[in-house]
């Protein structure tokens, strides 16, 4: 059980990392499209 918990914290922490960072861009006015479009 707690291996289950290590193991869905480390799956779940670079997406949780992600959300952070895209909310954080969005917050600074940064829009969707820019960031998809970020390789020009």
């Amino acid at each position: 059980m707690i291996v289950q918990k290590y193991a869905i914290g480390r799956i779940m922490a670079p997406r949780e990392k992600a959300i952070i960072s895209l909310m954080s861009l969005q917050a600074l006015g940064v829009t969707d499209e820019e960031i998809l479009n970020v390789d020009g």
